[in-house]
This record gives C-alpha cells, structure tokens and sequence, in this order.
C-alpha cells in the first residue's frame, strides 16, 4: 500500500485538530480559580484549580494551524506581504518630511530582512519546531536592531509598529502565539532594541 505525503500530512492534522479539541473540552470543564467570581452566576468558585494559561481562541487558531498543508502555510506567509509599509516609508517620510534616514536604500534593507525572514520559515516548513521558528525570527529582528543603529531614527514609534505587526502576523501564519512572547508585547519585543 502506498500512501502520499500529502495524504499523511491530512491524516496528521485531522488527528491534530481531534487531540486539540479533546483538550479544549477537557480544560473548559475544569472550575475556577478559588475566590474567582463566576460572571454567569455571580458566585464564588470554591476550588483551588488552576486555569490554563492559553484561551480558547488561541486553541482555535492552533487547530486551524496544524491542518495547514505546505501550501496554505506558504500562502499564508506570503499573504504578510500585503501589508508591508516600506514603499510608504520611503514616499511619505523621505519625499514629503524629507527624513533623511528612510533613503530607498534603507527601505529596501528593511524590507529584505522581512522577505529573508519569510524565506526562511517557508525552509523551515510547516512543522518546524517552535525553537528553529523563534531562532528565525531572533536573526532578523537583531539584523532589525543594526540597522536601526546605523541609521539613527529609522525605526521609530510607527515604524515599530508597522514592524512588530508584520513580525506577529508572520508569527500567526506559522503556528506561533506572539502574545506568548515578549511580555505579551509580540515575538519581536523577546530581542528588539526599538
């Protein structure tokens, strides 16, 4: 008998997705924390249990994630891309401010670490470890950190935004939780300098 890959890969997610929800129910079923107010009754739970730490929601986005096959999961990364601000960068604060640190030259720097970093999870595959994910998103945001050295102001409060955005959706798009990260301020907050 000779089963595809890719017919693996969909048993392995289906699988995936039975395991996540069998623990879902088990964990929405444990009682609060003691003296936790119950919001639908107005009681107090009398347990000393503790709840997990990671919600439904983020339980639902991982489900979704391990039924990704390569090609969604690249799509998905390559759909990051959509959002990226560094043609705006360059138009708005080099031509019309005239900020002299957003040259194109300094736009295209940036944009190629975010493009070498998607590159690279797409390398790494759909079930790479968390660890070889984080190391991923470690390199590029300490090559973030020099360039924002060597050209003093460019990543500023809305550039960082735009930033830690695309370093969270890309973190979503391969099965990372970015509020895990960083003090729940996003992956880029475990090593950025700005």
């Amino acid at each position: 008998m000779n089963i595809s890959t890719q017919t693996l890969e969909s048993i392995g997610a289906v699988v995936g997705f039975i395991i996540i929800w069998f623990v879902f129910r088990r964990l929405s079923k444990i009682p609060k924390r003691k003296n936790e107010q119950d919001r639908s009754t107005g009681t107090v739970a009398a347990t000393t249990a503790q709840l997990p730490s990671i919600s439904a929601e983020d339980l639902e986005k991982q489900a979704r994630f391990m039924a990704h096959d390569m090609a969604t999961f690249t799509s998905e990364l390559e759909k990051v891309k959509e959002i990226f601000p560094f043609e705006r960068w360059y138009e708005v604060n080099f031509k019309e401010y005239e900020m002299e640190q957003y040259t194109k030259e300094n736009c295209e720097d940036t944009e190629k670490v975010l493009l070498n970093l998607i590159e690279e999870l797409k390398q790494l595959g759909v079930h790479a470890s968390e660890e070889d994910k984080l190391d991923a998103f470690m390199r590029a945001t300490i090559q973030l950190n020099v360039l924002d050295e060597a050209n003093e102001g460019l990543i500023e409060t809305g550039e960082r935004e735009d930033l830690c955005e695309i370093m969270d959706r890309l973190g979503w798009a391969c099965g990372l939780i970015p509020h895990k990260y960083g003090a729940g301020d996003g992956i880029a907050s475990e090593w950025r300098d700005w």
